[in-house]
């Protein structure tokens, strides 16, 4: 219970941790100490007019779209993006991260079995699956280097919206806004 309010059935455990493990494992990667530090920080709100819980990580980190650019497992990815409009930005790296194991018909696979699966648990908060007995309305908004993703939890489609942003963040910020 969170402010009077039921959690069961909310699965919040794999998502954060997931997001955490994340900046653990390759945020700060091979990144030389400097200005920045080598931290992570969670916020926790609860808006009771709207009985929304809110989770904000942030880190300062290299970024999901430039690990992503390290990476030799999305090499395949890479060529097949380099040949579309847009090709290999940040916005197409970020809005990858978190689709490319979705099909049209919302069924999933992964380009490389049993890796990879980071952003899909991330997301997973947000969508009422199986035991998750989260809300409609319930959003992710993730904003990485020069890009935002945004996935709310009544699209049809299960495709979220990227965006190219003019100003760089350093790291990566994540949001959940899941309604109670």
């Amino acid at each position: 219970t969170f402010m009077g309010r039921s959690l069961k059935g909310v699965r919040m455990y794999d998502s954060v941790s997931e997001a955490i493990l994340n900046v653990r494992n390759h945020a700060y990667k091979g990144m030389v100490r400097g200005r920045l530090p080598f931290r992570w920080w969670i916020s926790v709100s609860y808006d009771e007019m709207n009985s929304e819980l809110g989770i904000i990580i942030f880190d300062h980190g290299y970024g999901i779209p430039r690990t992503m650019n390290t990476s030799t497992k999305f090499d395949r990815i890479r060529r097949l993006m380099s040949l579309r409009e847009g090709g290999w930005s940040e916005k197409s790296r970020l809005c990858i991260a978190f689709e490319r194991y979705r099909r049209k018909n919302g069924t999933s696979r992964p380009f490389i079995e049993g890796r990879g699966h980071g952003c899909e648990d991330i997301a997973r908060l947000i969508q009422k699956e199986g035991a998750n007995q989260v809300r409609k309305g319930c959003r992710l908004s993730v904003i990485s280097g020069m890009a935002r993703y945004d996935l709310e939890n009544t699209v049809i489609s299960g495709r979220g919206e990227a965006k190219a942003l003019k100003l760089k963040l350093q790291g990566t910020l994540i949001e959940w806004k899941i309604k109670l």
